[in-house]
């Protein structure tokens, strides 16, 4: 009896566990439980991310800049700046630490630009996003598209904020008549080639409101024609008016003595030449040189004559603007109504041109809303990392089961000991009586 086992075999342990069968039980579901909401809740959002993956598209693009000139950089859709306007600008969004998102890593952006078989580039993105800082699946969703849509909402946020009629502010800016002038060419002009451009890049059918843009591009055309324009060439070149007169007659005297400065300075200049020339023409006749060797003198002659010429026709406009100052004698509503007679008719051309560049700033606008797109590979927003719920479960099972079997043993074992090596000793008066019979 000295060498009998004095442990407990496993089968007697699951005995002793099976009559506490409620406690595995309950230790096993509960345990199940808890493990899968800490996984659940907390360390799948501490270590899940969300990915998706998307390409887009606005006018221009292939250009790399937004329709105001500045360039496109994609990387800026993930630097603080962009992440903190997407979240003020929608309050579904409100709550998401966009801090300590940007500051700890969590978010990722990746450009991915795919040479095609045809020798074009094909550009697609990524986006990575920690879990953690969503409180729902759709905040997520809604914050990841946001961010991957932001060169496409900047650039038509752009399109909608361009007026198109820097033309038109130049005219009114404008001081001279020569210079409203070319102001109104450059705001036809402008608007002429944007809807060339827009009408090259759809292929002619696209609509806005109704219409296509090669009906909007006529209606410009028909506004400002070259025989329009030239008609004011021909009236401004024609007229001794100026605009700004007070300037003129406070510059007048400048102006006449700075214009016959350079003319005399031709004068000398040619006068020298000639002199050089002359010397030369008797070494001509004498065989000593050729004729050739005069062309240079000839040419700076002929060039400073004809400078001369034009600043001669420069101070004749000048001239006969005075005349026209002077023929007023001060009355100053005189010279007003003939600048006014002058600008009566750009004005028109001006106004006419400031209707369509609003037309155009609204056909524009709506251009880039209906060719800008955000394409995702996906429309489900999966996480991706941490624990499976099933596994977690599994793990919290065997957990609560062992837990439970330590207490258990704890509790029953020394008990069950006790009772088993109780009943195995044999009786004293028994192992007397055998040892009398020996």
């Amino acid at each position: 009896m000295d060498n009998e086992e004095k442990g407990i075999s496993i089968v007697e342990v699951f005995r002793l566990l099976y009559k506490r069968i409620w406690w595995v039980v309950a230790s096993v579901i509960i345990f199940a439980a808890l493990v899968s909401v800490l996984v659940q809740f907390w360390y799948n959002r501490q270590t899940q991310t969300y990915t998706v993956n998307y390409t887009i598209d606005f006018p221009g693009m292939s250009s790399g800049v937004y329709p105001d000139g500045t360039p496109v950089r994609y990387g800026s859709s993930v630097s603080l700046a962009a992440l903190e306007s997407i979240v003020a600008a929608d309050p579904s969004l409100a709550g998401i630490n966009v801090l300590n998102m940007f500051n700890d890593g969590d978010i990722e952006f990746v450009q991915n630009d795919e040479v095609q078989a045809d020798g074009t580039t094909r550009t697609s993105f990524s986006l990575t996003v920690g879990v953690k800082y969503f409180y729902t699946a759709e905040q997520a969703k809604t914050f990841i598209r946001a961010v991957a849509g932001y060169p496409v909402t900047r650039a038509v946020q752009i399109s909608g904020g361009l007026a198109h009629s820097s033309g038109i502010e130049a005219y009114t800016a404008a001081d001279t008549f020569e210079d409203k002038l070319s102001a109104l060419s450059d705001q036809r002009d402008y608007l002429l080639d944007m809807y060339d451009r827009m009408i090259a890049a759809t292929s002619e059918q696209y609509t806005s409101d109704g219409r296509t843009l090669a009906n909007y591009r006529s209606e410009v055309s028909s506004i400002f024609q070259s025989s329009d324009e030239a008609y004011l060439q021909s009236l401004v070149q024609t007229s001794s008016c100026v605009i700004n007169y007070q300037k003129f007659i406070s510059e007048y005297p400048a102006r006449v003595a700075s214009i016959q400065s350079e003319i005399d300075s031709n004068n000398a200049k040619i006068a020298a030449q000639e002199a050089a020339r002359d010397e030369l023409i008797e070494k001509l006749n004498s065989g000593a040189i050729a004729s050739a060797d005069l062309l240079p003198f000839n040419q700076l002659i002929a060039k400073y004559t004809a400078d001369n010429d034009a600043l001669q026709t420069q101070l004749e406009e000048i001239q006969k603007t005075w005349e026209w100052v002077q023929s007023a004698d001060g009355d100053y509503t005189k010279l007003d109504s003939d600048v006014q007679a002058i600008l009566t008719q750009m004005d028109k051309y001006a106004t006419l041109l400031g209707d369509v560049a609003s037309t155009f700033k609204n056909v524009y606008s709506n251009y880039f809303d209906d060719l800008s797109d955000v394409s995702f590979s996906s429309n489900v927003l999966e996480a991706q990392g941490g624990i499976n719920i099933i596994i977690a479960a599994a793990m919290g099972a065997v957990l609560g089961f062992v837990i439970a079997g330590v207490v258990i043993c704890i509790i029953d074992v020394p008990k069950y000991l006790k009772s088993r090596d109780g009943k195995r000793a044999p009786d004293p008066e028994e192992q007397e009586g055998g040892n009398a019979e020996n």
